[in-house]
């Protein structure tokens, strides 16, 4: 969640010589030298480039660049351009914006009805959810999961949870003590845009599900303990503000995290078997 690797400029430069030769012509050899700069302008921008940046580069031949979007799409009937899609995805198995949807879409950071000469650059071209997808707006200032850089050892992203008719609720946010103001009004727009909060508790409530539906200790201090070992697990794994590291350190510190409701709540969201006879 946050963050992903960030693509190589490398590679992302490589990639020029096969849009040219997509293209049909209506590209050539010469617009290598400018697509180059453009690219390494972004990439020193931390993919904030400037508007006249970008508009430096031939407004006729962006638009070229803009309809070769398409042939990324695995919908396209021929090679294309899919193997940058494909490339980008093979690595990410969870989307960098919420933390648990299966990345199936390609989202433009600078986008492309703007940006036309980076519509295929790999450096602009972030692997998301579908939800996540649909929910950010054109324009919508989110970090950049490629080039954003965060405080070492700080939990930012936290949550509260409480027990309520039966079943733990969660209220997740930005804590913005350790952050850039900056940065923190943007994250914080960032999972209201993307409606976080109500999401993540459908998977809050599955992991505490998977992690006590079958084995219910059988004292509150086990209980403790058990919670205490799974989220320096999740902190190991993931880091500090995982979704699963931010639930399970908001059950440790949760008054209503105990034995009797637990065992409430595994009740209220058995899966019920009912067949029709």
């Amino acid at each position: 969640m946050w963050k992903l690797p960030k693509p190589s400029l490398e590679i992302a430069i490589s990639d020029i010589d096969e849009v040219i030769k997509k293209s049909n012509g209506q590209l050539s050899i010469n617009d290598k030298t400018g697509l180059i700069e453009l690219y390494h302008k972004y990439d020193l921008a931390s993919g904030d480039i400037l508007d006249a940046d970008h508009d430096s580069f031939n407004h006729t031949k962006a638009e070229v660049i803009h309809k070769l979007y398409t042939k990324t799409r695995d919908s396209y009937n021929g090679e294309g351009l899919k193997f940058i899609r494909n490339e980008l995805s093979q690595s990410v198995s969870k989307c960098p914006y919420c933390g648990f949807g299966e990345p199936t879409t390609l989202d433009h950071y600078k986008p492309e009805s703007r940006y036309k000469a980076l519509s295929v650059c790999r450096l602009n071209l972030v692997p998301m959810c579908y939800k996540c997808n649909n929910l950010k707006t054109i324009g919508t200032n989110f970090v950049h999961p490629y080039y954003q850089v965060y405080p070492s050892g700080i939990q930012f992203f936290a949550a509260r949870s409480q027990f309520i008719f039966g079943y733990y609720t969660f209220e997740f946010f930005i804590d913005p003590s350790h952050l850039d103001k900056r940065l923190a009004g943007i994250l914080t727009n960032q999972i209201s845009i993307i409606q976080l909060s109500n999401r993540l508790n459908k998977e809050a409530g599955e992991l505490i599900r998977d992690l006590f539906m079958n084995n219910v200790p059988e004292r509150d201090d086990i209980l403790n303990a058990i919670i205490e070992s799974h989220h320096r697990t999740f902190i190991q794994k993931f880091g500090l503000n995982h979704w699963k590291s931010v639930v399970t350190a908001s059950l440790k510190n949760c008054a209503d995290f105990n034995l009797e409701n637990l065992k409430i709540y595994i009740r209220k969201t058995e899966p019920q078997n009912d067949f029709l006879v």
